[in-house]
């Protein structure tokens, strides 16, 4: 008697359990990324000094440029897809709308291009190829998307 009481405990817990494990999986929602972490690159080239400060401050300087444009870049989409529901919308503005975006990419990488390029000056030979591995994984790594508004 007492191994089935025991064996009938043992079941509700476990299946307690599974749903809570499932429960957890399911309500959690995946994080955005974000912003990296400022000290990464420094630790990962091995920066010190003056030369730490200076890529910090590039990266500051970087992110908040980049950050403005992005955001540019989801209005400007918001605005071409919200003309499909304005019969006046001309096709003049749509196509202006698009050359705003493609502008804004070429901006944005022109800009990083010319962020990793000023790193790439300021560290020595085995830096350069920890960088080159970082870039490489950060370009094939796929961008999450962004987050939805509420």
């Amino acid at each position: 008697m007492k191994k089935i009481q025991f064996y009938q405990l043992l079941v509700i817990c476990l299946v307690v359990l599974n749903i809570t494990t499932i429960a957890f999986f399911w309500m959690k929602k995946p994080g955005h990324p974000g912003k990296p972490d400022p000290r990464e690159i420094v630790e990962l080239l091995d920066l010190k000094g003056e030369k730490a400060k200076e890529i910090l401050a590039l990266q500051e300087k970087h992110f908040v440029k980049k950050g403005a444009l992005v955001k540019a870049r989801m209005d400007l989409h918001v605005k071409l897809f919200d003309s499909f529901n304005d019969p006046n919308s001309k096709q003049s503005t749509s196509d202006s709308l698009i050359d705003k975006i493609v502008e804004n990419e070429r901006v944005i990488e022109t800009m990083t291009y010319a962020y990793f390029k000023k790193i790439n000056a300021l560290c020595d030979v085995t830096q350069r190829k920890e960088l080159s591995k970082l870039i490489r994984k950060v370009l094939t790594h796929p961008q999450p998307p962004p987050p939805r508004k509420k």
